[in-house]
């Protein structure tokens, strides 16, 4: 994978093997197939265009699309069973740790509220001040591979600006939302449950070319 050169350290011949295995990971990740769509829903994003609203890149982009059925706007997640993310968890019966889910609904909950306004901007940077899930899983058990989280935005509490003064995009790059995201596994006719969340954004300019359906 990696040359070893003689004299270096266990930890520097650590190191460059996971900057190679990195580099291959990223490479696989480009080849991922995109989820299948619903009838009546069409793509408002993909991975391509959820990375320019999000600085998110592998293995920390989480989402894998954005769709719409013209009433309601979702993101989905979804990690295949030959992702490295969940080696370990567990080894002989891979689930899908809820962290995961709890780090995908903050990505969504920024993504969907920048899709929310009619001016749509990019976030540079964002970073949750804090948050509370209610429980996932249900009868139907662990969150398993290739299984389908969605996610779309409960309620809007609140928007300010770094001031906290009422948000308006004209007078800040910056501002704070709390607010609820709805997470349903499989999609919006299943069970959902909710995660309560504020987060801090800083944005630009968005080009509205975004939001062209995407096949």
């Amino acid at each position: 994978m990696t040359d070893v050169v003689p004299g270096m350290t266990l930890r520097e011949r650590r190191r460059a093997l996971h900057f190679a295995a990195a580099e291959l990971l990223k490479q696989a990740d480009q080849l991922e197939e995109s989820l299948p769509l619903r009838d009546g829903y069409v793509r408002l994003l993909d991975r391509e265009g959820i990375k320019q609203i999000i600085p998110h890149r592998y293995a920390a982009l989480l989402l894998r699309d954005v769709i719409g059925n013209g009433n309601q706007t979702w993101a989905r997640m979804c990690l295949e069973a030959e992702d490295v993310r969940l080696l370990g968890h567990f080894e002989s019966v891979p689930v899908v740790a809820e962290h995961y889910i709890e780090e995908a609904a903050k990505l969504a909950g920024g993504v969907l509220w920048i899709l929310t306004f009619p001016e749509p901007k990019q976030v540079l940077a964002a970073s949750a001040l804090g948050g509370q899930i209610t429980p996932i899983r249900t009868q139907e058990g662990p969150i398993k591979p290739d299984e389908e989280i969605w996610f779309c935005i409960g309620q809007i509490d609140q928007g300010a600006d770094a001031d906290n003064k009422p948000l308006t995009w004209a007078r800040s790059r910056q501002g704070r939302l709390t607010g609820r995201i709805d997470i349903s596994r499989g999609g919006p006719e299943n069970e959902l449950c909710q995660y309560t969340t504020s987060g801090k954004f800083v944005w630009q300019s968005l080009s509205p070319d975004l939001m062209k359906p995407r096949e």
